[in-house]
């Protein structure tokens, strides 16, 4: 077995300090493996470190779209005034937004024609945040396109059409 599949195979996982722990103790102990891991123990440990390295720089290439943060930001803004102006309509002393102060006013259109990669990492995200596991599967297809730098415009034609294709095989379910 390879350090991966002993990984997946037994549940290892990193316990920080140099440590790895076990959580499959009973089926390693039944296949008799736990000297095998002991001594790949440094093996499994550098596939946990190239995890740890690919995440981070998945989670750089992330950051480093322009205005994703931005854009992200003036979202969480509007979805907080959403939610107090909402809960300003409940309760017994209910003021009917009073004191919820001015709508954030951002001009998301705008925002997304002057970044274009961030509108399509945004849009790549709902889709993959949908419930039906093919379009999911398709958003994160093209959301990794987006993150690893694939021309946002060919990105959005490709998910358009595999979401059309998606929708006329399943027209009549």
């Amino acid at each position: 077995m390879t350090a991966k599949e002993l990984i997946e195979a037994y549940n290892i996982f990193d316990a920080g300090n140099g440590q790895i722990g076990i959580k499959n103790v009973t089926r390693i102990k039944k296949d008799n493996m736990i000297d095998e891991v002991k001594a790949r123990k440094k093996e499994i440990l550098e596939v946990f470190e190239a995890e740890k390295r690919a995440e981070k720089e998945r989670s750089d290439k992330i950051a480093a779209i322009e205005g994703l943060n931005e854009i992200n930001a003036e979202k969480e803004k509007l979805t907080n005034w959403n939610k107090k102006f909402r809960e300003s309509f409940e309760g017994e002393y209910a003021v009917g937004g009073l004191g919820v102060g001015k709508k954030p006013e951002y001009d998301f259109e705008a925002a997304y024609k002057k970044y274009p990669r961030a509108a399509a990492y945004l849009r790549a995200e709902e889709e993959e945040l949908k419930t039906n596991y093919e379009l999911s599967h398709i958003g994160s297809k093209a959301k990794e396109r987006i993150i690893n730098g694939d021309d946002p415009e060919s990105v959005m034609q490709d998910m358009d059409k595999d979401i059309h294709e998606f929708t006329n095989r399943h027209l009549w379910d």
